[in-house]
């Protein structure tokens, strides 16, 4: 387990950082449930590849309504990790060409004199 953290208000909600079980490069986030048990788990390799969890960064927080929780970790590399930013030299795909004319004829045609 790289991980663990239980919710501070009641604790009936902890969460699980852990490697995977064939390839130990994976990261899962697990779920857990006091009264039922294991909840939800969550593959994150593709996003971070290590948790930190400890004295210098700090552990696991969660939000006051136990909903959310923050931590942090060091991102898996950055040629696998995709960008929602475009960059704006970036050449466009086509369908990215039609949608912006489609806006555009939509512009002009709701235009009243």
């Amino acid at each position: 387990m790289l991980a663990y953290s239980p919710e501070p208000n009641e604790g009936r909600v902890s969460v699980k950082f852990r490697k995977g079980q064939t390839n130990d490069k994976d990261v899962f986030i697990e779920v857990w449930n006091a009264e039922r048990g294991f909840v939800s788990s969550l593959k994150v390799t593709d996003k971070l590849k290590l948790v930190y969890n400890d004295t210098l960064f700090g552990p696991i927080s969660w939000s006051r309504d136990a909903t959310k929780i923050v931590f942090i970790a060091e991102l898996s590399d950055v040629t696998t990790y995709k960008t929602y930013f475009k960059d704006p030299e970036e050449p466009k795909s086509e369908e990215e060409k039609k949608k912006e004319e489609e806006e555009k004829k939509k512009d002009t045609s709701d235009e009243h004199w």
